[in-house]
């Protein structure tokens, strides 16, 4: 292996070997790897998430299924002793 001008000796930021920057690569997360060591960022990190496109306009809970503190423990007596 010949020197080339720029071709200096940098570490990979993964396993820790020195190589030269022309054998590194700039990965997806900032850091300078080796061959051995580069991983292609997988597609699914690039997923965009769709929201729901219709909002219900002046939400408002069924009235029917709220309980209250009062209803709900009415018929409560309590342990007996």
């Amino acid at each position: 292996m010949s020197y080339h001008y720029g071709d200096h000796l940098v570490i990979c930021d993964r396993c820790g070997f020195r190589y030269r920057r022309s054998q590194v690569k700039k990965e997806w997360t900032g850091f300078m790897v080796c061959a051995k060591c580069f991983d292609v960022k997988h597609p699914q990190l690039d997923l965009k998430v769709r929201g729901d496109k219709v909002g219900v306009k002046d939400p408002r809970p069924d009235a029917s299924s709220e309980l209250t503190a009062t209803s709900a423990y009415s018929s409560w007596e309590g342990p007996t002793v």
